[in-house]
């Protein structure tokens, strides 16, 4: 069931919300109470006359991964923090991070921000347990960098500019040395390559690679090893127990946290703060050795390459492609009955040469299209060509795609056509990816079995293991989801599910699945229906629910809290998990909230209004949809404050 306390950590999209359900409780003692104004520049105090300046300053603060501040204290005793807060809304009392303990003179200290979101360009006050104050408004450009006090040693009257990440530490600016952070891979047995950006050898002995500065077991002095201009060295994460024992760093590598390389003297070279990506891919510089960090495809030891996916042009949602797919004559009455057998058809798309294929009609409107591995369709091995008549938008799944992305769950991608079909007239439609093992395999570390549930019901039980299509592994074969779901049912009715479970599957990631299902109502996904997914799993064992069709989104007033299903029933009653779900849940409200899928309505519907079969019907269909977006996030906190049933 929901704690009280996380409501803290809503995102913009729910905040509002919250506030209105906190009205009427007491101001909290670092408001001020009435007559609180909005501080103008650093360290301004509030009421008549100036405020003297805070013994305690915002030092550095980081806006990407992991938000955290570093406060440094001026004064010549210990200041004791108690009634502090750090808020990016003084008007808000749901969005502080609420401060405890004391500083010693001189010391640093590294805020975690969970309360609230930091965005690399919006203000940011510390507020005092007294009538002072201090603000900044970031300005934060480029990816790795915070937002520093510069030069050292910082005064309360040093400008902030961008800087290198260095909690705990020293500020440093934003500028690199010729050895620098080229790539890092943080999945599990974690890598960093090096890469000399310079014009002469550097011998990067003595060079100490840092995860957390203010954790001396999370620093590794490099050995010597001399490189040339472009050469490149790889550290590897220590392993004694390998054959031969591998040497290298003894700390994990966090993927939404910062790592460091400081030169032998001790100056910062590198510095930089992780995002999270697809599972497959590291975080590297691009272009190779000099550019900004960005997600690539995994090249340890070699030049870095975007990370990307088959086919992006086919799912660039700003273009309406022209598609058809031609039957012969005598299959057309078959091809358009619901759930038809697959029957031959050549696929004309855009200006490409035709190409042949299959298709069938697995429900009404929705067409699945399978190419042969030597003519795939520009790498794909199947798509779906999806007319929905409850949806003349066709943005639902467009919309879903991008939430889900946005939430980093791995999902099918979405593009849009005018397609017509075994001769009916061309009109629009939602081209959508299939997760298959092509795709997979991209974003996964390894691929063992890929089931699907179709439309369902497929849940995770014993009596349903032998009804889930087998799309990638052996058909007969099925012990991986047969041991899930046993320990689901073992753990329905009472707690230990996220414990049990652990080496099977792969819970954070499934329970972000089902929050995004949560925000956008999805009908007909797993929680609901236990319809429309996907279950990947890996080499290890390890399970994962990927989204299957995109459907069936964004119809209704529906639960946050959806119970019936295997999981979902077994996570509600042990707390462990309740809580991931209810963090996931957050998570989500703020990945939501920053991809603006309002927004997303507005740019797409003029394109796709042009080739609408009628305009007004498209225009009501827009209007009631992007009204449901506005609506689901008060719906969505409601339930959430609510709890669990």
């Amino acid at each position: 069931m929901i704690r009280p306390s996380p409501l803290v950590v809503i995102a913009p999209l729910v905040a509002p919300l919250v506030a209105a359900l906190l009205a009427g409780c007491p101001p909290d003692p670092v408001d001020g109470g009435e007559g609180e104004g909005e501080g103008e520049g650093e360290g301004e105090g509030e009421g008549e006359g100036a405020a003297p300046p805070l013994p305690v300053i915002l030092s550095e603060v980081a806006c990407a991964g992991d938000d955290w501040v570093e406060l440094k204290n001026f004064a010549d005793g210990p200041v004791a923090l108690s009634g502090w807060a750090l808020t990016d809304d003084v008007a808000d009392p749901t969005r502080r991070e609420l401060l405890s303990g004391s500083l010693a003179p001189g010391e640093r200290r590294v805020v975690a921000v969970t309360a609230f979101g930091i965005a690399c360009d919006e203000t940011l006050t510390l507020l005092s347990d007294g009538p002072g104050r201090e603000t900044t408004t970031l300005a934060v450009a480029r990816p790795g960098a915070t937002w520093a006090r510069l030069p050292e040693p910082v005064t309360a009257s040093s400008s902030f500019d961008e800087g290198l990440p260095t909690p705990g530490t020293p500020n440093q600016p934003y500028v690199v040395g010729a050895v620098r952070l080229n790539e890092i891979d943080c999945r599990g047995n974690d890598r960093v390559e090096l890469v000399n950006a310079g014009a002469v050898a550097i011998d990067v002995g003595g060079f100490t690679l840092v995860g957390d500065p203010a954790d001396p077991a999370q620093r590794y002095v490099l050995p010597t090893q001399s490189l040339p201009p472009g050469g490149r060295a790889v550290v590897l994460e220590a392993d004694p127990a390998a054959v031969p024992p591998i040497v290298g760093f003894a700390f994990d590598i966090a993927c939404t946290g910062a790592l460091s390389l400081h030169e032998d003297g001790g100056a910062t070279a590198d510095a930089v703060v992780l995002e999270r990506t697809a599972e497959a891919f590291t975080w590297g510089r691009l272009p190779d050795g000099t550019g900004d960090f960005a997600a690539t495809v995994e090249t340890i030891g070699a030049p870095n390459a975007p990370a990307t996916l088959l086919a992006p042009e086919v799912f660039d949602e700003a273009v309406l492609h022209d598609l058809t797919v031609e039957v012969a004559a005598g299959d057309r009455v078959t091809l358009l009955r619901p759930s038809s057998p697959e029957v031959a058809c050549t696929l004309r798309f855009a200006d490409d040469a035709p190409l042949a294929c299959d298709v069938r009609q697995d429900r009404v409107g929705r067409f699945v299209l399978a190419f042969a591995d030597a003519a795939r369709f520009r790498g794909l091995e199947a798509l779906v060509v999806e007319f929905d008549d409850e949806d003349p938008t066709l943005l639902r799944a467009a919309l879903a795609a991008r939430a889900y992305a946005a939430a980093t769950v791995i999902a099918p991608r979405v593009g849009f056509a005018s397609a017509s079909v075994a001769g009916q007239p061309a009109r629009l439609s939602a081209l959508v990816e299939v997760l298959d093992g092509r795709r997979l395999r991209r974003e996964l570390a390894s691929t063992a079995h890929i089931y699907a549930s179709g439309p369902g019901p497929r849940d995770l039980v014993a009596d349903d293991v032998s009804r889930w299509e087998v799309v990638v592994g052996d058909e007969l074969v099925r012990d991986d989801l047969r041991a899930v779901a046993g320990v689901l049912a073992a753990h329905r009715d009472r707690p230990g599910v996220l414990e049990a479970a652990a080496p099977l599957l792969a819970a954070g990631a499934s329970l972000r699945l089902l929050a995004v299902d949560a925000w956008l109502d999805h009908a007909d996904g797993y929680a609901r229906a236990r319809g429309d997914v996907v279950v990947h799993v890996d080499a290890a064992g390890e399970a994962r629910l990927l989204p299957g069709d995109l459907d069936g989104v964004l119809r209704a007033d529906g639960p946050a809290y959806a119970t019936g299903s295997a999981l979902v029933d077994a996570c509600l009653v042990d707390p462990p998990c309740a809580d991931l779900f209810d963090a996931a849940l957050f998570d989500v409200a703020d990945a939501l909230g920053a991809a603006d899928l309002a927004g997303i309505v507005d740019r797409l519907a003029p394109m796709l209004r042009d080739r609408a079969a009628d305009p007004a019907t498209f225009d009501a269909a827009v209007s009631s949809l992007r009204a449901r977006i506005i609506a689901r996030p008060a719906e969505m906190a409601a339930r959430i404050a609510a709890g669990a049933p």
